[in-house]
């Protein structure tokens, strides 16, 4: 068995959000250009809606933007092997989390798991620090997950299997070679 696993990106997630995000932006420039213009006098939107339009505009666009740029990034989401886990699903991962760091490693189905858990691979992988100022940097968010009361169902570092390219059994076994897992999975 090798001795490290390597979690390709899943680019099928990033293609299909940037699509829908593109549509969004263009059905909102439409209504505020149809707002103020008013080219097709039998659509009227009330100035509120137009207001709202011109606010989401650059949050949609951004949104497209940062999606479409995903597509071109090769890097893996995920690397296991004998130091830790390795971890770039989101812009503010933390790198290379030792074993002998984590406290325990639950794994939490997505609302999807619990209506059909034969179909569906989307967990989240929480990851329970020992020390987690060791990674975490940011002290307001390292102070914010220090106060939840659910930190340890939830970890300190979470992130979401949607974007993996792997089959999730493959990488859970690879996980459980080195930590024990919390499967937290309780069927309806």
């Amino acid at each position: 068995m090798n001795d490290e696993i390597i979690i390709l990106r899943k680019k099928s997630i990033n293609i299909k959000t940037s699509i829908v995000m593109l549509f969004a932006t263009l059905l909102i420039i439409f209504v505020v250009l149809e707002h103020f213009l008013n080219f097709l006098p039998s659509l009227t939107f009330p100035p509120l809606i137009a207001i709202l339009g011109i606010l989401l505009i650059p949050i949609c666009l951004f949104c497209f933007i940062s999606y479409l740029r995903d597509i071109s990034n090769s890097a893996p989401v995920l690397i296991i092997n004998s130091s830790g886990i390795d971890e770039y699903v989101s812009g503010n991962s933390v790198g290379l989390i030792k074993w002998e760091d984590i406290e325990c490693i639950n794994l939490i189905p997505t609302s999807q798991a619990y209506l059909n858990p034969q179909e569906n691979e989307n967990y989240f992988i929480c990851i329970v620090l020992k020390q987690p100022e060791m990674y975490i940097k940011n002290q307001k968010l390292l102070a914010k997950l220090l106060k939840q009361k659910n930190t340890k169902q939830w970890g300190h570092i979470r992130f979401s299997t949607l974007h993996f390219k792997d089959d999730f059994e493959r990488v859970t076994r690879n996980i459980e070679r080195y930590h024990p897992i919390n499967r937290q999975f309780k069927p309806l």
